[in-house]
């Protein structure tokens, strides 16, 4: 009897080992930016780096980080939506079509009421503009952002 319990404890652990990689540790909870924190990072991004083109580079990076709340993400995703349609043509991603993109998205991540609403606000007014960039000189509207203007158009409803 004790020789089948040691047998099948011995066949339990050499399980457990050959499941489990050598050498790696257990991964570490990755701990959250408090609001706090992310502010100034999130200000510095849009606001502080020059020129304009490397602040979406900034904000990109932000929203790739792990320690980033999705409620973050939607912020930075806001502020870059901003810039892409601010700034058209200036960078390849700068459109109102790529804009619509970023704020389609951030509205999947569950955004503050008050980002909530400067989304909406953007997204009608880039709908509302997208017209005018899909003419000389402005033919540079990559092909990956074009199909979100449906996408924001049901959204916004008839009329927009």
């Amino acid at each position: 009897m004790m020789r089948a319990i040691a047998a099948a404890g011995l066949a339990a652990l050499m399980t457990a080992c050959a499941s489990a990689p050598a050498g790696t540790p257990p991964a570490e909870p990755v701990v959250k930016l408090t609001d706090e924190e992310f502010a100034p990072i999130v200000y510095a991004a849009h606001f502080k780096t020059k020129p304009v083109e490397k602040a979406d580079e900034a904000l990109g990076q932000l929203l790739a980080r792990p320690d980033v709340t999705d409620t973050q993400k939607a912020d930075a995703l806001q502020r870059r939506g901003f810039l892409r349609g601010l700034y058209v043509a200036d960078w390849p991603e700068a459109y109102p079509q790529c804009a619509m993109r970023d704020y389609l998205a951030a509205l999947e991540l569950g955004p503050t009421e008050k980002v909530k609403g400067q989304i909406m606000e953007g997204l009608e007014y880039q709908v509302s503009r997208r017209i005018y960039f899909n003419q000389a000189p402005f033919l540079g509207v990559p092909e990956d952002c074009k199909p979100y203007v449906t996408e924001a158009l049901a959204l916004l409803g008839p009329g927009k």
